[in-house]
């Protein structure tokens, strides 16, 4: 790996653990620029990539993580960080679901519930 890319990257996880993530995508953006300037930047690209998967899902855009992992798996060659980047895949699909993390829940939101039930609404009175 290129070290300007590398030490923008560990800058910018330092930046990001801090909870600064504007800092961290333009530290990001600023990775990226060297990258487009290496003859064969597969391995950097791949790894600013992970970053922003990283940086999207704290900052909980879900989908937006799912399509930086998707990218970067497809330029990763390395065997572990492929499977790494395919468990993040799958959680991150499965946080993409809609109403994922909530049992019971249809696709569109709403709580399932049994039968209606009765309240007692009215006034009881007398013999009626």
């Amino acid at each position: 790996m290129d070290p300007r890319v590398s030490s923008y990257l560990d800058h910018a996880r330092r930046v990001l653990a801090t909870g600064r993530r504007d800092d961290a995508a333009g530290l990001e953006r600023q990775a990226l620029l060297i990258v487009e300037q290496l003859p064969d930047g597969r391995e950097e690209r791949a790894a600013v990539l992970t970053l922003r998967a990283t940086r999207l899902n704290a900052s909980a855009d879900y989908a937006g993580a799912l399509a930086a992992t998707l990218e970067a798996l497809a330029l990763t060659v390395d065997p572990a960080a492929a499977t790494t980047l395919r468990l993040e895949e799958g959680r991150l699909r499965l946080a993409t679901d809609a109403g994922a993390g909530r049992p019971g829940r249809p696709p569109g939101g709403r709580a399932r519930r049994g039968p209606a039930r009765r309240t007692r609404s009215r006034r009881r009175t007398g013999g009626r």
